[in-house]
C-alpha cells in the first residue's frame, strides 16, 4: 500500500467517524454501495449472464444496502437508560476534539466514578455522541432527548475555553 493511499483512507476513516450520525452520510453510503454493487454485477457475471444483472445480483446489492441502512440507524441512536437503573445522561458541547477528550477524562469519568462508588450500582452515567450534544440546544430539545434516553438526569451546555484577565 502506498503511502499516499494510506493518507486517503485516514481521512476517509476520520470523515465517517465525524459525520456518520448525520442522515447525508447514509445516502451517500447507500449511492457508493449501489454504483459499487452495480459495476460489480456487470464486470463479474456470477450466474455467466452477460450485459445483465439478474435478480440475484440486484437481490445481494439491495441486501447489502439494507444491512449497511439497519447498521447505520442502530449505531446512531442514543443511549437507553436501563428500566431498573436511574439514568444520568451528559451531552455537552466542545469546540475541539481534544476539549471534549479532557471533558471526558475530567468530568465524565470522574462523575461517572463517584455515583458509582461503594453499593450505588443502580446508576447509569452515559455520554451522548458529539453529533446528539450539537443538536441539544434548547430546553424543548433537553425535554425531547431525556425522553428518548430514558434519563433522570441530564446535564447539557457548551464547554469552551477562554482567557479571562490572563
Amino acid at each position: 500500500m502506498r503511502p499516499e493511499d494510506l493518507k486517503d483512507t485516514i481521512k476517509l476513516s476520520s470523515w465517517l467517524r465525524k459525520h456518520w450520525e448525520e442522515e447525508s452520510t447514509l445516502y451517500v453510503l447507500l449511492l457508493i454501495t449501489l454504483t459499487g454493487g452495480l459495476i460489480l454485477a456487470f464486470k463479474i457475471d456470477f450466474l455467466s449472464v452477460t450485459q445483465a444483472i439478474t435478480l440475484t445480483e440486484l437481490a445481494i446489492i439491495s441486501l447489502v444496502m439494507l444491512c449497511l441502512s439497519a447498521g447505520w440507524y442502530v449505531s446512531r441512536k442514543p443511549h437507553v437508560t436501563a428500566k431498573d437503573k436511574i439514568g444520568i445522561a451528559i451531552a455537552i458541547n466542545c469546540e475541539t476534539k481534544k476539549e471534549r477528550q479532557r471533558l471526558k477524562a475530567d468530568f465524565v469519568r470522574a462523575l461517572s466514578d463517584e455515583i458509582r462508588k461503594g453499593s450505588h450500582q443502580h446508576f447509569d452515567v452515559f455520554e451522548l455522541s458529539e453529533y446528539h450534544s450539537e443538536k441539544l440546544n434548547s430546553h424543548d430539545k433537553a425535554q425531547y432527548y431525556q425522553k428518548i434516553t430514558g434519563a433522570h438526569l441530564l446535564i447539557f451546555g457548551q464547554c469552551r475555553i477562554r482567557t479571562h484577565e490572563g
